[in-house]
């Protein structure tokens, strides 16, 4: 479970980030900005189990 959480602590940046980007740009709505940031978080996710094998 440990692992899991430090990816998550390690994209929270990046998902900030796209909702900081979004406030300037206004390219997404907010349910857009809140599926890519999971988005990031999965891509992320799938790049650490790929990896384990």
């Amino acid at each position: 479970m440990i692992p899991h959480l430090l990816i998550l602590i390690a994209v929270f940046p990046l998902q900030l980030a796209l909702g900081w980007w979004n406030d300037k740009h206004g390219l997404f709505d907010s349910g857009e900005v809140g599926f890519w940031g999971t988005i990031i978080f999965v891509v992320a996710e799938m790049a650490y189990l790929g990896a384990l094998q």
